[in-house]
């Protein structure tokens, strides 16, 4: 585990790793061991899964560099997918380049706000909280439910959100019919094998269960190595959090539907806590693993280390 200085240490000598182009991004989203990292790795196929009239979305996107190389590999065989970058740190993006490759920029944080909570005098009790940006966050997902073809997330809000199940619930209602979501997630930094954003297995396997059951959807965690940009040359671990929408889904999904699936996802499976210290920092990102409480938990060391933004 890095501390402090080692972490300022590195930003001195490195920079921040969020200018990932079409490769990496392609190389992350693919499953690999250390083996096919060192000989041939495996690569995922995004352009040609891409529609002439596909909606891809990338929640992070950094200085925009993937979306950007994404614009050139679709000209070059004529497709004319609709591209949209979400980002929390606006500064980062290169904004000038984006607009050339006609890619839609979205400022917002995700989850929006009925996944916001607070503790009310230090009990279990919880209120919800709004911040301006959400209203932003909710005409989107109003303006595109059920119409985004593809979803990629590169430690975005998949590692850095504070309620990444919520973030996920959102994913889903983006989606359109065969829709396909994937996401990138850290580990806890020491390559322990069950920590993750969204628990341990057994709270893993009741958010399968919970999207299986309200959402009509199979999603898959699934440990994959990668190459390491905070520590460079290691290979370490990371979660692949994938799913897709039936083409034919059973149940249909609104934003109208969004608070209805976070309340029951708090009453099934919790609200998240951090599970340990953060292991990595950067300005207002940081990176904690968690454990989820149930909403009505009288535990005071649960309650009292709610995740709260």
């Amino acid at each position: 585990m890095k501390s402090k200085h080692e972490n300022k240490a590195f930003f001195e000598k490195n920079s921040w790793p969020n200018k990932r182009g079409l490769e990496k991004i392609r190389k992350l989203h693919a499953y690999n061991t250390e083996t096919t990292l060192k000989n041939t790795p495996n690569l995922l196929d995004i352009v040609n899964n891409i529609k002439d009239d596909d909606i891809v979305m990338d929640m992070g996107m950094g200085n925009g560099q993937f979306l950007i190389d994404l614009r050139i590999e679709l000209n070059k065989v004529k497709k004319r997918a609709e591209l949209i970058g979400v980002t929390a740190s606006e500064k980062e993006v290169r904004h000038h380049t984006c607009e050339l490759a006609k890619i839609k920029i979205a400022k917002m944080k995700l989850p929006c706000d009925s996944a916001r909570f607070q503790l009310l005098q230090d009990t279990p009790q919880l209120e919800a909280v709004k911040r301006p940006e959400d209203d932003r966050a909710r005409e989107y997902l109003q303006a595109l439910e059920g119409e985004v073809g593809f979803i990629f997330d590169t430690y975005g809000p998949g590692t850095y959100s504070y309620n990444v199940l919520h973030n996920l619930i959102y994913a889903a209602i983006l989606l359109k019919p065969s829709g396909k979501y994937s996401a990138i997630s850290s580990t806890g930094g020491d390559n322990e094998a069950d920590l993750s954003v969204l628990g341990d297995t057994n709270c893993r396997e009741k958010i399968q269960k919970f999207f299986e059951e309200k959402l009509g959807i199979s999603i898959t965690f699934e440990k994959t190595a990668i190459v390491s940009e905070v520590n460079p040359g290691a290979i370490n671990s990371d979660w692949l959090i994938k799913f897709e929408k039936a083409a034919e889904p059973l149940k249909a999904l609104t934003a109208m539907d969004y608070n209805v699936l976070c309340r029951a996802a708090d009453e099934m499976i919790g609200l998240p806590w951090k599970k340990q210290k953060s292991w990595f920092k950067y300005r207002e990102f940081e990176i904690n693993m968690r454990d989820y409480a149930p909403l009505k938990s009288k535990e005071p060391e649960a309650a009292s280390a709610l995740v709260m933004k």
